[in-house]
């Protein structure tokens, strides 16, 4: 009986590290999204590259509280969009890295691994490496399959997989490659 108050005992933190997720004020988030934007900006410096604040009208944001949204050009064929809202007083991101490929064989070319990395661990809670996301990029779908999660390939997606990072699904790291050779790497969860 010992034993088992012992395991619970040495459990019971680590099963609820998750639930200690701190609420954030809308105005909390305001300052909050401006040092993350700072911090991108320095960033992209070595890349070269510019962030641009975007506002998308179609947007039906009816469920966010706040939200923000961010888009960096890399090239004609490769973008990323950077979203960060806070949802219920749950401050939230997300990072999608867009390529349209001309072919099958150009999947995970064009993306650069550690920009993404880099953006990804300005914002998240839970960091990633460059090789964490290399490793996830070329396991096969069946490894992190997105049907285990409940997504179902209704858009006719060539490719569909989905990674969570803990226990409580705080976190996940997706991949999709769509019939229109459209490849989206994406990270999404609770900010710092």
């Amino acid at each position: 009986m010992k034993k088992v108050m012992l395991l619970g005992f040495l459990l019971f933190p680590i099963l609820f590290s998750g639930c200690n997720i701190k609420s954030i004020s809308i105005n909390q988030s305001k300052t909050n999204f401006i040092a993350y934007y700072s911090s991108i900006e320095n960033a992209l410096i070595t890349y070269e590259l510019e962030i641009y604040e975007c506002f998308n009208p179609n947007i039906e944001n009816n469920n966010y509280s706040f939200i923000r949204d961010f888009v960096i050009d890399i090239s004609s064929i490769s973008k990323i969009e950077i979203r960060l809202y806070n949802e219920s007083n749950r401050e939230r991101y997300s990072i999608n890295y867009i390529n349209t490929l001309s072919n099958t064989e150009d999947v995970n070319e064009n993306i650069i691994i550690s920009l993404f990395v880099e953006l990804v661990n300005i914002v998240s809670g839970e960091k990633i490496t460059e090789n964490y996301c290399k490793d996830f990029l070329e396991a096969p779908e069946e490894k992190y399959p997105a049907s285990s999660h409940g997504f179902q390939k209704l858009n006719g997606e060539i490719i569909s997989k989905i990674r969570r990072l803990n226990f409580l699904e705080d976190w996940s790291i997706e991949y999709y490659l769509s019939k229109d050779l459209t490849e989206t790497l994406g990270m999404g969860g609770l900010t710092k």
